[in-house]
């Protein structure tokens, strides 16, 4: 909680001085951190966000963040299965996926996050529903080309700072 609130707090106060780089970072940053540590649902709803951001900010990282999301929202899935979780839990994340997938026009993704949809717990009528959209959406899909990640050179050196150590130096 706290390694989220200081990366939160300080994406929000480098947005507000309209530093996109380093809220970008920041985001890549956490969200990566969150994905080592098996924190999925908080690395997937992270990679929306920086997709937002980055669409909002006019930069071209949006398409990477939304794949990222799209891909997070399925293994969060599938993690929260694989713990005997909810299926309800399953299924809003995997319809999160679908609209990340959506949105970045990626409709063999969507095929393969409703196959994901049909093989949960859910009662016989939603799973065939899934079923059939997985077919659907499975039919003519045209490739999606590849996205531009958020690229090392953009990276600012010395972006975490020391503060503690600051704060000890300055007193």
């Amino acid at each position: 909680e706290n390694v989220a609130e200081g990366y939160m707090n300080a994406i929000r106060l480098l947005a507000v001085d309209d530093q996109k780089f380093y809220v970008l970072q920041y985001y890549d940053d956490f969200l990566t951190y969150a994905a080592e540590r098996g924190e999925l649902y908080a690395a997937a709803t992270l990679a929306r966000e920086a997709a937002d951001y980055s669409a909002k900010s006019a930069l071209v990282y949006d398409r990477y963040y939304l794949g990222r999301a799209a891909t997070l929202w399925s293994d969060t899935a599938r993690q929260n299965e694989a713990a005997g979780g909810s299926p309800d839990l399953s299924e809003n994340a995997l319809h999160a996926g679908i609209d990340a997938a959506t949105t970045l026009g990626d409709l063999a993704v969507v095929a393969k996050l409703y196959e994901q949809l049909a093989e949960l717990r859910l009662p016989a009528k939603k799973r065939e529903r899934y079923r059939a959209l997985a077919q659907r959406y499975a039919v003519g899909n045209v490739p999606v080309p590849p996205a531009a990640a958020f690229p090392d050179s953009l990276r600012r050196p010395g972006s975490y700072q020391d503060v503690w150590r600051q704060a000890l130096v300055g007193r």
